[in-house]
């Protein structure tokens, strides 16, 4: 067994070696440049325990190391969860390794070996820094056997992480697999997800005084995160322990809790991957017909507009991840509103102050909804060869490419106004309901447009043999070209905003709802002039 562990581990090492060094450094290279990145991540934190005593007043005791400690192994266990997930489940060496005279379980072994040796590289450039670093800042204070405790225990933080990221991506593989099955499941999941995010950020944004005094906030600040780091301390398990045992605090009780918290997260483990790993990779692997003998009928539609309107609504809603991923800014641009805006409407504002508040809301506000039209820009590249049908399909081009544009015209309207919705709940007492109409449907414009032209840069220029050998948009210029179009347009929209408030009161908003309406006119003149010029000539 320990054998056929040791080939797949060296088998796994050399080839993850060859994959992240292709231009080969040599090993004291390597040793340099990680030397280097660990006296600098010591020096930030010798530099933030300086800062946390001296403009905080908070001190730097064991409880603020347990803390940081505690802190920065969650982010590395929620990291290492993800990294864990693909490595154990969805890993393209998977087949093969399986496909060898091996056990599952040898497979098992080796992948959380391998991932061990990254995790102890990743607690070696943050954690132990840290942990040297405190006792550099405590120097003279801190006895010779801090260091030697330091090294001795220091195996047991890494292999912590990768036991708990290892029985938290099976449940998440786990439940993957179950959603991936019933679709509404993780539709449900992701609105309820979405609906608990925004009630607790309520709750948090209704503890913020009211009116808001920033010395006062301040002081009630610092006492109340001394308190806080002095409950989270009781709760950091393990690495309390270990911490304890380094401070020589009830050596024998701390060491023996350290060892049964690992024992006890080694059986949970060993419990629920060794009879269950296999299962979950098969499922995760295999495509199993799950709908056997329902043939749904074709659906016929009097107008090719529908058909293919409905066609691309189905290829982004049918994968929820997906949807997600593509809009995640603009769904969560309300929430993201109602937050500035609890905190801005806090403070007592001139009527200076309220302007400001307000282009500042509509900088986001820009920012956020044309950065999210990028998918705009490879509506044609997305095809890929299957675009060959599409071309000879018995329809006007222009069809084709509204009904493409559509889904995006629509999530963007619908977010966009709920935005609004949420600021003028917010904002109500301040400006007029005339006011916010004008800066919805100006933005609106402006987004409209830029997804107009993001639309015309993959019309004149599609990239769809690219498309094929990559599978997705990530390497497509006209994406990184509408990107940079949503900066030039957002800036260009605030700076008439700013120019119509400040110079042109009175007709401020109506300035820029008027410019607005006019670009999108030309934007619309000016990709169905595309659309004629271009589309028939598109090649593969």
């Amino acid at each position: 067994m320990f054998h056929r562990i040791k080939i797949l581990f060296k088998l796994q090492f050399s080839s993850r070696r060859k994959t992240k060094n292709i231009k080969s450094k040599s090993t004291l290279q390597t040793l340099g440049m990680n030397a280097l990145i660990f006296l600098a991540v010591t020096a930030v934190f010798i530099g933030l325990f300086y800062l946390l005593k001296k403009y905080i007043s908070i001190e730097i005791n064991m409880n603020v190391l347990i803390f940081l400690v505690g802190l920065t192994q969650i982010f590395s266990i929620i990291s290492g969860t993800v990294e864990l997930s693909k490595e154990l489940y969805e890993p393209r060496d998977l087949n093969v390794l399986l496909s060898l005279p091996v056990n599952k379980e040898d497979v098992l072994i080796s992948k959380l070996l391998i991932f061990y040796q990254e995790e102890v590289k990743r607690c070696l450039l943050f954690l132990a820094p840290l942990l040297i670093g405190y006792g550099i800042y405590h120097l003279g204070q801190t006895p010779w056997y801090y260091y030697f405790l330091v090294v001795s225990l220091f195996l047991f933080f890494p292999l912590f992480n990768v036991l708990i990221s290892a029985i938290i991506g099976f449940i998440v593989s786990a439940i993957k697999m179950f959603v991936q099955r019933f679709k509404l499941v993780k539709l449900f999941g992701a609105i309820l997800l979405y609906a608990l995010i925004a009630v607790l950020l309520y709750f948090i944004l209704e503890k913020v005084p009211n009116p808001l005094r920033i010395l006062q906030l301040y002081n009630s600040f610092i006492i109340s995160l001394s308190s806080f780091i002095e409950k989270a301390c009781k709760y950091i398990i393990f690495y309390q322990n270990l911490v304890g045992v380094i401070f020589l605090k009830s050596v024998l009780k701390n060491l023996f809790i350290a060892l049964a918290y690992l024992f006890g997260v080694i059986a949970v483990a060993t419990a629920l991957l060794y009879p269950f790993y296999y299962k979950v990779i098969w499922r995760n692997n295999e495509s199993t017909v799950t709908n056997k003998g329902v043939v749904k009928k074709n659906t016929f539609h009097k107008n090719t507009f529908t058909t293919f309107f409905l066609k691309e609504f189905k290829l982004n809603t049918r994968d929820t991840t997906t949807l997600v991923k593509t809009y995640v800014l603009l769904i969560f641009l309300p929430l993201i509103i109602y937050a500035l805006n609890q905190i801005y409407f806090s403070i007592s504002l001139t009527e200076l102050g309220l302007n400001l508040t307000l282009i500042f809301n509509v900088v986001v506000i820009l920012f956020v909804s044309t950065g999210s039209n990028t998918e705009s820009a490879c509506i044609i590249s997305k095809e890929g060869l299957e675009f060959s049908l599409i071309k000879t399909a018995p329809t006007k081009a222009k069809n084709i490419v509204w009904a493409k544009l559509l889904f995006n015209f629509i999530i963007t309207t619908i977010m966009l106004t709920a935005t609004f919705l949420v600021l003028f709940f917010k904002a109500r007492t301040f400006f007029s309901l005339d006011t916010l109409l004008y800066l919805l449907f100006g933005i609106l414009f402006f987004n409209i447009s830029h997804i107009l032209w993001s639309a015309e840069l993959d019309i004149i220029n599609p990239r769809i043999n690219e498309y094929n050998e990559v599978g997705n948009s990530s390497s497509n210029p006209n994406v990184k070209e509408a990107s940079t179009l949503s900066v030039l347009i957002s800036l260009v929209a605030i700076v008439i905003l700013v120019g119509s408030i400040f110079f042109l009161k009175t007709y401020a908003f109506l300035i820029f709802i008027v410019i607005a309406s006019i670009f999108l006119a030309y934007r619309f003149y000016h990709i169905n002039k595309i659309i004629k010029i271009y589309f028939n000539e598109i090649e593969f």
